[in-house]
């Protein structure tokens, strides 16, 4: 009888350190929950701090524009690619960080908007040839236009750069 109660009392004190062992396991998982939830609030905050706005996008967009006209009209194919090339990008980043912004659907008019007119150009660089890129340019010119018109901003206009930007860098090949 005495080894079945000391069985008995081995076991109701093992099933008592399970009990609080499950406890104390639960309440870690719930601390570590509580610790996720905090990080994933902080990340998200810092993600908020440090993602640039529509506007940026858009003037690195604006300024590869400029570039790859540059470099069309040098012949520097591989930089005109280089620069249609850092477009698309920009385009991709600005309807994935912002595909609705301010009630005007990015995500959908950006490329409704300019995917021909990429093509166009990409094509017309991958033939080099000077007569098409000068269309294909303009018509993207064009399109951007038109987006910023969709989007109420009808005075963003593109055209044609003049002389003297980005005076520091060669685009002759």
């Amino acid at each position: 009888m005495k080894s079945f109660l000391r069985q008995g009392f081995a076991v109701a004190a093992i099933l008592g350190s399970l009990g609080m062992l499950g406890a104390c396991q639960k309440k870690t998982a719930v601390q570590q929950l509580a610790q996720l939830e905090t990080r994933v609030q902080q990340l998200e905050a810092l993600l908020q701090a440090v993602k640039p706005g529509l506007g940026d996008i858009m003037l690195a967009v604006q300024e590869h524009h400029i570039k790859v006209w540059y470099a069309g009209q040098a012949r520097n194919w591989a930089l005109a690619k280089y620069e249609v090339d850092e477009i698309a990008e920009s385009f991709a980043e600005a309807t994935q960080v912002y595909p609705d912004f301010q009630g005007v659907p990015v995500a959908k008019l950006l490329p409704a908007n300019t995917q021909r007119a990429m093509a166009d150009l990409g094509q017309a660089i991958e033939k080099r040839n000077p007569a098409q890129f000068a269309a294909a340019y303009d018509a993207l010119s064009l399109s951007c236009s038109t987006c910023h018109r969709e989007a109420q901003h009808p005075f963003i206009r593109l055209q044609r750069p003049g002389p003297g930007q980005f005076s520091d860098q060669v685009f002759h090949p």
